[in-house]
């Protein structure tokens, strides 16, 4: 996790489920801002290995998240630090291995 000035700046909340083999958007893109993870939940109804990356393709969080079937993987929320920040101007995607159902609870911020 890494301190950062987002305090009282207000969170986001995104709850979604995904399916999808490849790129899966869950933040759109806003000229000039990043998106700061700041807890995210996941459920898979099989197995599936998760990558948080920005809409630019680049790996936002480094190493994989393995789900195992019926399986949850969670990065605990924080309101100091977080998890994964995407380049300016960039939204958040996850990227499943495969076409796999992933519950999706995401807390950010983007500023």
């Amino acid at each position: 996790m890494t301190t950062y000035a987002g305090a009282g700046k207000g969170f986001k909340t995104v709850g979604a489920t995904v399916s999808a083999s490849g790129d899966n958007n869950l933040v759109a893109a806003v000229s000039g801002q990043s998106v700061y993870v700041l807890g995210l939940h996941l459920s898979g109804a099989a197995a599936v290995v998760a990558v948080l990356q920005d809409t630019g393709g680049a790996v936002v969080r480094s190493g994989q998240m393995s789900i195992a079937a019926n399986g949850e993987k969670s990065l605990p929320s924080s309101d100091s630090h977080y998890w994964a920040k995407t380049a300016a101007g960039t939204g958040l995607d996850l990227n499943l291995s495969g076409a796999v159902s992933v519950g999706v609870t995401l807390i950010y911020q983007q500023f």
